[in-house]
């Protein structure tokens, strides 16, 4: 699989320190996917229910998981990882470099 550009590539996983964490960042993967629930969001993630619950027993969020909802909604990893920013990057923006930099 190819690396993903938002997040460290030598990584897999996305460590959070506390529950109330995984709790925000599990409320938007809910909102990016349209999900409803555990079983709707491990088939959209294409994992099962038990790894969602237990990514949220050790507190760690798979890299596999942002590069899934990109692949498939454009939502902005920055956005599920920090809540902050744009919420989606159109596809006419996918590898634009800013010229005035």
């Amino acid at each position: 699989m190819k690396d993903s550009c938002f997040l460290p590539a030598r990584r897999t996983f996305v460590r959070v320190n506390k529950f109330e964490e995984f709790e925000k960042f599990k409320r938007r993967f809910y909102m990016a996917t349209n999900c409803k629930s555990y079983f709707e969001l491990a088939d959209f993630l294409e994992t099962t229910a038990s790894k969602i619950s237990d990514a949220k027993r050790r507190l760690i969020i798979p890299q596999s998981w942002f590069d899934i909802v990109f692949r498939k909604t454009s939502t902005n990893p920055q956005w599920l990882l920090t809540g902050e920013g744009e919420k989606t990057i159109l596809p006419q923006n996918y590898g634009k470099v800013d010229e005035e930099l």
